[in-house]
């Protein structure tokens, strides 16, 4: 089976161009759309970490008022 460079010259050796050219902008076009893709993941990766960073800072800070209260109870 030819590589894909091979395929894309025996391609444009035949006449064809257009065809090529239409390959090569769609190669492009995805080149985008899977680094614009690794960006939103690595957003949304960073978000998650800063989302349970928050919700541990929240458990421990209801920890410490339950443990605030309890002592409280206890005097």
């Amino acid at each position: 089976m030819p590589n894909h460079h091979s395929a894309l010259r025996t391609l444009r050796e035949a006449g064809h161009k257009d065809t090529v050219e239409y390959i090569q902008t769609l190669e492009a076009h995805n080149q985008l759309l899977q680094d614009e893709l690794e960006r939103v993941l690595t957003l949304l990766a960073e978000q998650a970490a800063l989302n349970q960073q928050s919700n541990v800072a929240e458990r421990a800070d209801a920890v410490l008022k339950y443990t605030r209260e309890y002592l409280s109870r206890q005097h």
